[in-house]
């Protein structure tokens, strides 16, 4: 098991469930303390289908129990069901039990597990089963911890293989001060029943240590495969949440390793990913049909919560690569041939979903989802029938992904008094069915437009100010904290931009990139049959400013009328020449698995108004100058 650099703190209000999505999938496990929970991923296929083993924290009710090992069946590795768990049943493993290794010999799983809780006394044990759900324990338990001056006596991380006639056994344990996390091996024989007598060191020194910047003081959670005739290691680097990320390493005996780049195999995500907080103690896996696929844990609130995802690998003469979805090569726009205005856009895994406004429709807000973000399919409504505190009037649906829920912050107007205010609704994944929560955001006579963003573990809410206010002040931006379930506000609000220019100001969204929050928001005239909206960027060192807006604003918009006939094909309807582009803004940038940046808005097309908003979509790049630009080649 793993050291965390922060503490582990329970406080999400989450329903029990198992989420299974793409990218291949994300898995977390609430059953045990109502948050999604799942470390440590091990793979095997038995019985007819796949099994995989992982960790699972202490029982909110039975804290006593410690660390224990969870199992989960699929048959296809995306889609994963929740069936059983293993929990203590000898002395020495009392205090708990995790970061299970497996392999399947003769029809039967041996498990390889560690104790937890000993400190510098955890040591890796075996179990045997034939049915992958009932475990018998080894006599010999436990069957493996290193001996050496490099070392502190203690095993942790097991991952076994068969290799040029042997068994191997990687493990992870610490320097004797106990502070940096090492690699070992140790061997036997390829007839053994992996008993404690048959395990001997195979070198009396680490196969690898922590050496680059960002392995930090740790190399642990050891997996390897073969390919070729060699041995490759992805090993999780540096402690969890600071970051962990994934690195590669090659060997010819299994033995001796050499890393194959100074760099990270599997970086952690993006600030607002899913796993900025870490990519790490991996697992690399062969299916029944050949492909090769590397799973591994993450998180972006510290360790409050962890998921289990899924990569798949190619093999190249260089060694594996991460195989990503491919792009457009061009963008047709739109990319959603209907009225979709101010449409928000979530990445899950590989999978995008996209849910657009309703207005006074019976069902409110259309919801899309897409491989490529070219291609959209509709995929039911948010609501099939309007929240009981509602009038109609819904707008600017704001979609979020927190940890493996699916928050949705909408505008609608009150029952009691037809104001618009923000109200916020949660489903089990971006596919489920939205439960609402009621009103969140009311500021005197309107708040609209919400948008969430996390900076590291405080989420926020932005949203639309004083449009319609008596005294005619000028329209602000607003900001304020949100608990850690994303339902209720805390703290008081603060201002990040004002309409000074007086030209209007909404539909924003946030993000960081580098070193600089930006800002894209939307100005001008958005609805009419003279649309001229636009979107316009400002940026900041910090969250609460100051706010810097770009002298070159706007930096999205739609073309002349004279000029749009002559317009690039990237604006033209699908289906014929048409006109181009007469006004474009309210969206969100979304993020592929590469970091590409794209941006998904509504736009209304010279002398098709009545067709409505249509969605278009936009690859953003940071220019040199450091202010986001639209990239003029996809």
């Amino acid at each position: 098991m793993k050291h965390l650099c922060f503490p582990l703190l329970i406080t999400f209000l989450l329903v029990s469930s198992n989420l299974c999505h793409a990218y291949e999938f994300v898995y977390g496990d609430d059953s045990r303390t109502g948050t999604l929970f799942a470390k440590d991923p091990i793979i095997v296929f038995h019985g007819g289908r796949y099994l995989m083993y992982y960790s699972i924290p202490p029982h909110n009710t039975r804290a006593w129990e410690g660390w224990n090992i969870g199992i989960a069946e699929s048959q296809d590795l995306k889609s994963w069901q929740r069936i059983g768990e293993i929990t203590p049943q000898a002395e020495y493993e009392a205090k708990g039990l995790c970061a299970p290794g497996a392999i399947v010999r003769n029809d039967t799983i041996h498990l390889f597990y560690q104790t937890y809780g000993g400190g510098r006394t955890d040591a890796v044990c075996h179990a045997w089963s034939t049915d992958g759900l009932t475990f018998v324990r080894d006599l010999t338990n436990p069957i493996f911890r290193p001996t050496g001056e490099w070392n502190c006596g203690r095993a942790i991380d097991a991952e076994v293989v068969a290799f040029k006639g042997k068994y191997f056994l990687y493990f992870a344990t610490r320097d004797p001060q106990f502070e940096r996390q090492l690699l070992g091996v140790a061997t036997a024989p390829i007839g053994t029943d992996f008993r404690r007598s048959d395990w001997t060191l195979a070198k009396d020194a680490p196969i690898l240590q922590p050496e680059l910047i960002w392995e930090g003081k740790c190399c642990e959670g050891a997996t390897v495969i073969e390919y070729k005739k060699k041995l490759y290691m992805f090993y999780a680097a540096d402690y969890n949440n600071c970051p962990q990320q994934i690195g590669l390493a090659v060997s010819k005996d299994g033995i001796n390793w050499e890393r194959c780049s100074d760099q990270p195999f599997l970086r952690n995500g993006l600030p607002g990913d899913w796993n900025e907080s870490e990519s790490g103690h991996p697992c690399v896996y062969r299916d029944k049909q050949g492909q090769t696929h590397l799973f591994y844990q993450g998180n972006n609130t510290h360790g409050r919560h962890w998921l289990l995802t899924s990569v798949p690998l190619k093999w190249t003469k260089k060694g594996p690569q991460v195989v990503y979805p491919k792009m457009p090569d061009k963008i047709l726009n739109p990319v959603i041939d209907a009225d979709a205005p101010d449409p928000s856009v979530i990445r899950v895994g590989d999978t995008y979903y996209a849910a657009a406004t309703s207005g006074n429709k019976p069902q409110a807000y259309q919801r899309y989802r897409s491989k490529d973000l070219q291609t959209w399919e509709p995929m039911g409504f948010i609501f099939d029938e309007w929240p009981e505190w509602t009038n109609g009037s819904f707008w600017a649906p704001e979609l979020f992904d927190l940890c493996g829920r699916t928050l949705c912050y909408y505008t609608a107007r009150q029952k009691s008094d037809g104001t618009s205010c923000i109200g916020v609704a949660m489903a089990k994944g971006p596919e489920g069915k939205f439960v609402d929560y009621g009103p969140l955001v009311r500021t005197t006579n309107e708040a609209i437009d919400a948008f969430v963003f996390r900076d590291k573990e405080q989420l926020y809410i932005t949203w639309k100010a004083y449009g319609l206010d008596p005294s005619k002040r000028p329209i602000e931006l607003l900001c304020q904290k949100l608990s850690a379930d994303g339902l209720h506000l805390e703290g008081e609000p603060f201002m990040l931009l004002r309409d000074d220019e007086r030209q209007g100001m909404e539909g924003q969204c946030v993000f960081r990139q580098g070193d600089w929050w930006y800002i894209l928001y939307s100005i001008r005239d958005c609805c009419s049959p003279k649309s001229d909206y636009a979107v316009s960027v400002a940026r900041s060192h910090n969250i609460e400013g100051p706010w810097e807006k770009y002298e070159g604003n706007p930096i999205l918009e739609g073309e002349p009328l004279s000029d749009s006939a002559s317009s690039n094909k990237e604006h033209s309807p699908k289906g014929g020449a048409g006109r181009g582009l007469q006004s474009c803004g309210h969206g969100t940038m979304v993020r592929t698995p590469k970091g590409e940046m794209y941006y998904l808005c509504h736009a209304y097309y010279w002398n098709r108004y009545k067709e409505g908003r249509k969605a278009v979509l936009f690859r953003l790049e940071i220019g040199d100058d450091g202010w986001v630009h639209k990239r003029i080649k996809n």
